[in-house]
């Protein structure tokens, strides 16, 4: 998300919606306050955060991405920040350019470690690739679907007959 799409938690809010309507499975809002974050959690949107490396939109004047946590007065920020990160709501986080150390203390979920970037990074073991996988098994499912070989009827249970009637008449009302 753009910083002006979050300035304001109601802002937030209208946009976060509307980029989930038109598709989005999920928010990053660089640089977010906690309170805007939590208004948008309460609201049912789903965000995603970062923690660690400072972006080069952030530090142009400082020559690009900086690292953070250092200093241990640096990781206890960064370590906060996670934590009221995770305290406010976000789902996950991106946790990038700190020491090992840092991020073991906060637990690595990282878009790096599942192969999820175009390119590898310096900071993460990739343990495979996660779009990779995931085609292959929405594939599979897909072409379960469109078979009539998924769902079976172990796969759940069936509606009584005349509350089927019931509900598909008020589908055509609806």
């Amino acid at each position: 998300m753009q910083t002006p799409t979050y300035a304001f938690k109601e802002k937030a809010l209208e946009y976060g919606s509307y980029y989930m309507n038109c598709g989005a499975d999920s928010l990053l809002p660089m640089g977010i306050s906690n309170e805007t974050l939590e208004y948008m959690a309460d609201n049912y949107l789903p965000v995603f955060g970062h923690v660690g490396a400072l972006s080069g939109w952030q530090t142009n004047r400082q020559g690009g991405y900086k690292r953070m946590g250092r200093t241990a007065e640096e990781a206890m920020k960064v370590y906060r920040m996670a934590y009221e990160y995770q305290e406010c709501g976000m789902m996950a986080m991106t946790i990038e350019l700190t020491p090992i150390e840092v991020t073991n203390a906060i637990e690595m979920v990282d878009f790096d470690t599942f192969g999820m970037m175009p390119s590898a990074a310096s900071h993460a073991k990739s343990y495979g690739n996660f779009f990779q996988w995931a085609t292959q098994i929405y594939g599979a499912w897909a072409n379960d679907v469109r078979t009539g070989a998924y769902p079976e009827d172990k796969h759940g249970y069936h509606m009584d007959e005349a509350e089927l009637d019931k509900f598909l008449n008020m589908l055509e009302h609806a």
